[in-house]
């Protein structure tokens, strides 16, 4: 009788053994694939979550250290499911920011949460202050069509970490945005005679390309000119890029940050941007 509860006893730690070994081997495969995972999500708000890195590093030496006295003794099972519950609570809290950052475009009552967020967490090491400047810290009352797209950080030496920002809104709205960018001393622009004299200077030179095919070329080409970035660019939709060569004028200021205004009075539209790839 005694032989045969040991031989239990024997299998029924065995097969305890393998359960652990395989939990184990199953959080390393985590840890292993979920560190690079967790690092690119937050890397964009990296100023940001900092805290949160401290605390999720402690709670995982807490868990390895309850898991070790569970194993051994049978004790602290219930800290520790609630010390794994709380861990993954907290991975999910701080990947908050990188989600605002992500969604949210077409909502402006998000508008303050998402600035916040890029300007202290993604523009934080590259200009914080002046970003905070650039866009606007309200919105106009009177709005529509509201768009505001923002990076998590990009891990490239020729890019920077972009926002963009259109919307349309009143004539008092738009003169105040104006009157702002003729203060900092940003370069004007007529984009509808400009972009006139660029075609009838360029056609000459891509006779192979068709009607419609030029007009979209040279209009790539003559924002990013202008001072428009292509990131920038590649965001307008085809009426609005036929729509901002109408009555409206460009602000661009030169500087390692490619950045800028565009104000159309008929249609009153607004785009405000920064940052992106300055070709």
């Amino acid at each position: 009788m005694t032989k045969q509860i040991t031989e239990i006893d024997a299998a029924e730690a065995s097969k305890r053994k393998i359960r652990h070994t395989a939990l184990l081997i199953i959080n390393a495969v985590c840890l292993f694939f979920g560190v690079p995972i967790y690092t690119v999500l937050t890397y964009g708000t990296s100023n940001i979550v900092a805290p949160f890195y401290s605390v999720i590093f402690f709670e995982n030496l807490l868990i390895v250290i309850f898991y070790l006295i569970y194993r051994e003794s049978g004790k602290l099972k219930l800290p520790l499911n609630i010390l794994r519950v709380v861990t993954v609570l907290t991975i999910a809290v701080s990947l908050i920011p990188t989600a605002i950052l992500i969604k949210f475009t077409d909502n402006k009552e998000m508008y303050s949460v998402k600035r916040q967020i890029f300007t202290n967490g993604v523009r934080y090491e590259g200009g914080r202050e002046t970003t905070l400047e650039r866009f606007p810290e309200q919105l106009p009352e009177n709005i529509e069509d509201y768009f505001f797209h923002t990076d998590i950080n990009k891990i490239a030496p020729d890019y920077v970490d972009m926002a963009f920002l259109s919307f349309r809104t009143d004539k008092t709205a738009i003169e105040q945005f104006e009157a702002e960018c003729k203060k900092n001393g940003y370069k004007s622009t007529n984009l509808n005679k400009e972009f006139e004299r660029y075609v009838d200077k360029e056609k000459e030179n891509i006779k192979y390309l068709d009607d419609k095919e030029m007009i979209s070329y040279l209009k790539q080409e003559f924002y990013i000119k202008q001072g428009l970035s292509y990131d920038t660019f590649k965001y307008l939709d085809e009426e609005i890029q036929a729509e901002i060569l109408g009555n409206t004028v460009l602000y661009t200021c030169e500087g390692k940050v490619p950045h800028g205004c565009a104000f159309n009075y008929d249609s009153g539209l607004v785009i405000i941007w920064e940052g992106g790839v300055d070709v």
